[in-house]
């Protein structure tokens, strides 16, 4: 796609990302359109925080939310490079201490990063990543070999880490992923100090009934993040950094930050199954979804693309990097995180970078929500983007 097309399509999307805001509980967000080079095309909508009507700005950082997994999924292979752990280890060869569930067996780096541990979601109702990790000996574990999604699993990924290199999950990462990117500003963990470079996170201002369209929005409440399956901030600049180490093998500039091996395996389907898969408008959608090691690994129009959304109290994003086409698409937003907004807009946008004249879905068409009632707005809101 050559820049008169590119430029094309951060008008189109532009558009479709400000009309998006009358029909989501959107205040706005930044997009970055990414190839091999770096980011082509970028730009932001809406308002960083919805009553100064300040605008947002490129510069602006989100919380990323899961998308942080992938970079949790970096430092173990950057790890496994190094030489200290391999993707067969079992997770008490690092934490002795490790009971998995219900019932207890053995637990490999390889099923945490693919979600096939057959571990629950998570919880929030202990203090800290530790004692959630410490608390899984009382959960039952089921369907383990298959793909369920599991926070907890990351979290003791965290946990090894931690273990095997004497020091945080954040410095870690700073020190042997995000400085040789090139990204050193990037936010980990996400503190109350980080707020001045963030935009404010938004969600409905009344929560006890499903969102519509004119219901106001309000700031959503804070939270400092540090556990390793959710512990970043950063830009649309900063989030498209992965996309060229994904796109060059493992190299960003001048640095050799991974070996290709590394980022093959992340990128290689692993689990049986992956997210659910999504489909807007006319779009083929994805023929298929299977997670891989830290990143959802999809077929788009034969395509081999890698995804990654991010839902967090007031932030909703998505990360696309398409590495048959080379074209990838960052998107973050100060949405609450069970809006799908960041995912439709980063979805259209890679359709578009494939084909610039593609039909893209009229934001205001896809339903009356006038006609709905809140019960079925619920369901629309719920991220199916069946649209």
């Amino acid at each position: 796609m050559n820049l008169a097309e590119l430029e094309k399509v951060t008008q189109v999307l532009k558009q479709f990302s400000t009309d998006l805001m009358a029909s989501s509980p959107l205040p706005g967000g930044t997009v970055a359109l990414i190839t091999k080079d770096g980011v082509a095309q970028s730009f932001a909508f809406g308002h960083s925080e919805i009553y100064s009507e300040t605008p947002t700005k490129l510069t602006d950082k989100y919380e990323i939310g899961s998308i942080s997994k992938v970079y949790t999924a970096l430092a173990i292979f950057a790890l496994i490079e190094d030489g200290k752990v391999k993707l067969d280890d079992q997770v008490t060869k690092f934490l002795p201490w490790f009971v998995a569930g219900i019932p207890d067996g053995p637990v490999t780096i390889s099923q945490l990063l693919s979600h096939t541990a057959g571990f629950v979601l998570g919880s929030d109702h202990l203090p800290d990543e530790l004692a959630q990790v410490f608390d899984m000996r009382n959960c039952r574990r089921a369907g383990i070999g298959n793909f369920h999604y599991s926070n907890l699993g990351f979290m003791v990924l965290g946990q090894i880490i931690e273990s095997i290199t004497g020091t945080s999950v954040g410095q870690f990462l700073k020190q042997r992923i995000l400085d040789p990117m090139g990204t050193s500003d990037v936010r980990v963990p996400v503190v109350t100090s980080d707020l001045d470079s963030m935009a404010v996170g938004h969600w409905p201002k009344f929560d006890q009934l499903p969102w519509r369209p004119g219901d106001p929005l309000a700031h959503a409440p804070w939270f400092e993040i540090a556990c390793a399956d959710g512990n970043i901030a950063a830009n649309a600049n900063e989030l498209a950094a992965l996309a060229v180490l994904i796109f060059n093998q493992g190299k960003v500039g001048s640095h050799q930050v991974l070996n290709p091996e590394s980022i093959n395996s992340l990128c290689s389907a692993v689990a049986p199954t992956g997210e659910p898969l999504v489909k807007w408008g006319n779009s083929p959608g994805a023929q298929s979804s299977r997670y891989g090691h830290g990143i959802n690994v999809e077929s788009i129009s034969g395509n081999h693309v890698v995804t990654h959304g991010g839902g967090m109290v007031g932030y909703s994003t998505f990360f696309m990097a398409d590495i048959s086409a080379g074209a990838g698409i960052a998107v973050l937003t100060n949405s609450n995180g069970e809006y799908p907004a960041a995912q439709l807009i980063a979805r259209v946008g890679h359709s578009l970078m494939l084909n610039a004249q593609a039909q893209i879905p009229d934001p205001d068409s896809r339903v009356k929500p006038a006609e709905l009632t809140r019960n079925q707005l619920g369901t629309f809101y719920s991220g199916d983007l069946v649209l």
